[in-house]
């Protein structure tokens, strides 16, 4: 994959301070256990990337 131009974008743990993440999963676990944390996905076949990569909507998952 070195060799290839390929980027990955997106956030994560890094997008806040470790002190704030410990503050915040307790609750967000507690979200996520009662079924009350909805994330809309469109997923789509890993073949299908090419036509759907610039697709707008829902957060996008390409499964294989």
């Amino acid at each position: 994959m070195r060799s290839t131009a390929l980027s990955f974008l997106g956030s994560g743990v890094g997008s806040l301070s470790l002190a704030d993440f410990h503050q915040y999963l307790p609750e967000l676990l507690t979200q996520i256990a009662a079924g009350k944390l909805i994330l809309p996905i469109t997923q789509y076949p890993l073949d299908a990337i090419a036509t759907h990569w610039n697709d707008s909507g829902n957060r996008l998952v390409f499964v294989p």
